[in-house]
């Protein structure tokens, strides 16, 4: 699973390691600029509890 499917699925946690590792992998500055705004973007969405799509 990529991180934007972990995303979409809710999934913040596993998203948030995969930004990760794609920053670790990242070729280019834009890159690792994205990379780094979606980690903690996800880090943010775990440390508010916010829940996954399918859950209410």
């Amino acid at each position: 699973m990529g991180a934007g499917r972990a995303e979409r699925s809710g999934e913040w946690d596993k998203a948030s390691e995969l930004w990760r590792k794609a920053l670790e992998h990242a070729r280019s500055s834009g890159c690792r600029k994205w990379a780094e705004s979606r980690m903690a973007y996800c880090a943010n969405a775990v440390a508010r509890g916010w829940s996954g799509c399918d859950e209410s």
